[in-house]
């Protein structure tokens, strides 16, 4: 593998030229304890990367891991991890933090690139995605904190399960202890009646980087905003559902879309340089 098929990934101050594999005495796979990031560039600008390292830093808290260090340099890491796998203009970065072995918990960091299905994301901000509301809760933060963004998937593949045994096109939706609406696997969820967007409290759900942009963005034109639980009723007589996340940045639901949805996506073009 060469540089142009962007096969450099960097582990723990290490350039390897090929896959990357953890032993399996480390905690990301002995308990699966991986505190994970996901970015990407616009026309070769890491978007908002000082956001996503804070949020990899609360992250690291949460889980104990002790990684100060290694995010303050990871803009560095990162710049050189472009640079030397000639990326492409538009690429996907995932940064992925473990406490390291058992028995030595100094943490293993990796980072590398994948490549953006940008006809996909695409289709998304044009097309719209498909929701199905399911009946799988997100574990509750005394258990897995909510405001973490790590790998331990499995209740988000238990809902993609059970969402594809109704639409196998659709993406799952997860659902709070009291039946509101939480978040899919890689998008948070916003619901617009008469003009207002409503949000999920911000302690029920993950901080999405691209949800903050989209409420700043909202702020500035003049969109009010509600913080409240999404009723499963809320959700089904709603104008619009719209979505946020890092790849597509603004999306929608379900095929509704409207006037909301596309100042917001307009709004978040002009500040990535993104072309309609």
């Amino acid at each position: 593998m060469g540089f142009t098929d962007m096969s450099i990934w960097y582990r723990s101050g290490e350039w390897i030229d090929g896959e990357v594999a953890l032993p399996v005495d480390d905690l990301g796979v002995f308990q699966g304890v991986i505190a994970v990031e996901r970015l990407r560039t616009y026309s070769s600008r890491v978007f908002r990367l000082d956001d996503h390292l804070d949020r990899l830093r609360r992250t690291t808290s949460l889980l104990s891991i002790d990684a100060g260090p290694a995010i303050d340099a990871m803009p560095a890491c990162i710049e050189e991890l472009l640079r030397i796998n000639a990326a492409p203009p538009d690429v996907g970065i995932t940064l992925l933090i473990t406490p390291g072995k058992l028995r030595d918990r100094t943490p293993t960091v990796i980072a590398h690139l994948a490549p953006l299905d940008l006809a996909r994301l695409q289709r998304l901000q044009s097309e719209g995605e498909a929701l199905v509301v399911t009946s799988v809760i997100q574990p509750p933060d005394e258990s897995i904190p909510r405001a973490a963004k790590h790998r331990s998937r499995l209740h988000y593949y238990l809902a993609a399960e059970q969402s594809r045994q109704i639409d196998p096109s659709a993406t799952a939706v997860l659902v709070d202890t009291d039946g509101s609406l939480t978040e899919t696997a890689s998008a948070n969820i916003l619901l617009v009646r008469d003009g207002c967007i409503y949000s999920a409290p911000p302690h029920r759900v993950l901080p999405g980087v691209s949800l903050g942009v989209v409420r700043q963005l909202a702020d500035e034109a003049g969109i009010a905003w509600r913080d409240q639980p999404l009723e499963p009723a809320m959700f089904a007589a709603a104008d619009e559902i719209l979505l946020t996340g890092t790849g597509a940045g603004i999306w929608f639901g379900n095929n509704r879309s409207g006037p909301i949805y596309r100042q917001l996506a307009a709004a978040f073009r002009a500040l990535t340089g993104e072309s309609q």
